[in-house]
């Protein structure tokens, strides 16, 4: 990692533990100041502006009158858009409520109690599960009567609606899985069996006055996880997932059960990629070692850490940053896997004309035709860019092990051991 990137990580673990501002030495404030302009440029590529000024308040970095400027101008934006989101999730849940819909709030509004401040968590959208078939289409009834419209989408898992009021557009993805079908059956088996009859628990934002339904903590640090590994599979995802993980961790870790929480990602095949990312949020952002008992099994090595932290550092949030990654097979990265992620992208596309086996040859077509056009007009790339970011990065699902079941046993020399203090990897 460039040693800006490092210094970054490092702002985002002090905006979340404050009593880190002692490990900066006169060394790093000159350094912040000198580079002042490529840390902010990185915390907008992540969504974690608030986060970063934050922290540069906090150190006093002399910041030229130009860039102070930019900053205090999008710490006003981000705030506003924050204060309009929470508006936007009281109507969402007002409308659910008096239809007498069972939800789930997911992710976003569900963490801001989690950090320090309630802003440094940015996002721009709300997401409800509604995992009843029949009360999805009630859900989608009545906010279509709300004066919602629906959004194009190809995710087999969401339907997108967007709301206009005052000029603003909000956008609301109501779920109907917590994450779209995978290349692994027994994932897509053992998710859909957990989460689509889980009963939620109440939960209340006082800054907010937001009442709500949340998962449970050990599920819902499961889902965190799951959101992950969809972005992952994709384009990527950025810091700001990470740090999510460990505010969540940080606030509710006497509440997880630990053992289910094991005995879940190790039987879907997840003990890697969780561990890794624990192991992440230990090395670059604070996150206590001795709060996830499991993390002295096993972990990717050292190496394999760093790879991984820079694929998240260069993805940006989501994977907005760079316009070639655009997934990453799981099963291998043979001719037939290329296949068959096309195969399931034409899927997503048209989730009902392919039901038609007929129609197979006519939607591959315009399926790849489709890809090769957005590729030209939207991504600005060419396929074989982007079947070369999918060849980079494959390599790093064998370090993770993922979707082998049971890769949770103990690891050999080569392995990580994550022990000790607090943000202490050895």
């Amino acid at each position: 990692m460039k040693p800006e990137e490092i210094l970054f990580c490092r702002l985002m673990s002090m905006a979340l533990h404050p009593e880190e501002i002692s490990a900066f030495t006169e060394e790093d404030l000159a350094f912040l100041e000198k580079e002042a302009d490529a840390i902010f440029t990185l915390a907008k590529r992540h969504s974690m502006q608030l986060a970063l000024y934050d922290s540069f308040c906090v150190l006093q970095v002399p910041l030229s009158p130009s860039l102070n400027a930019v900053m205090q101008k999008m710490v006003l934006s981000c705030c506003l858009q924050s204060y309009q989101m929470l508006s936007f999730t009281h109507r969402v849940l007002s409308v659910l409520q008096q239809e007498g819909i069972h939800y789930i709030l997911l992710k976003g509004v569900s963490l801001l109690a989690c950090y320090p401040k309630l802003e440094f968590r940015g996002y721009g959208d709300v997401d409800i599960l509604v995992s009843d078939a029949e009360e999805f289409k009630r859900a989608k009834k009545r906010f279509l009567a709300e004066g919602f419209f629906t959004k194009k989408d190809y995710a087999d898992h969401q339907l997108e609606l967007i709301y206009i009021d005052g000029g603003v557009r909000y956008l609301l993805e109501l779920h109907s899985k917590v994450i779209g079908s995978q290349d692994d059956k027994h994932l897509n088996q053992k998710t859909e069996a957990l989460f689509s009859s889980l009963q939620g628990i109440s939960a209340y934002l006082p800054e907010a006055g937001l009442h709500y339904t949340a998962f449970p903590e050990t599920e819902n640090m499961l889902y965190l996880l799951l959101h992950m590994l969809q972005h992952f599979l994709n384009s990527g995802f950025g810091v700001k997932l990470l740090c999510d993980w460990v505010v969540y961790i940080e606030a509710n870790a006497g509440k997880i059960d630990w053992d289910y929480y094991q005995e879940l990602v190790s039987d879907m095949g997840l003990a890697g990629f969780s561990h890794a990312m624990a192991a992440l949020c230990i090395r670059y952002f604070g996150l206590p070692a001795d709060s996830i008992p499991l993390l002295e099994q096993y972990t990717p090595s050292d190496g394999a850490l760093e790879e991984l932290m820079i694929d998240i550092m260069n993805a940006g949030e989501f994977g907005k940053t760079d316009t070639s990654r655009m997934l990453i097979m799981a099963k291998g990265r043979k001719p037939y896997h290329y296949l068959l992620q096309f195969h399931r992208q034409m899927k997503n596309r048209f989730p009902n004309a392919h039901k038609l086996v007929l129609l197979w040859p006519v939607l591959w077509v315009v399926t790849g035709i489709c890809f090769l056009w957005n590729n030209y007009t939207l991504r600005g790339t060419s396929t074989r860019e982007v079947l070369a970011m999918t060849r980079k990065r494959q390599h790093l699902l064998q370090e993770l092990k993922l979707f082998e079941k049971g890769s949770g046993g103990a690891s050999g020399q080569d392995g990580l051991s994550v022990t000790g203090k607090k943000g202490q990897v050895r």
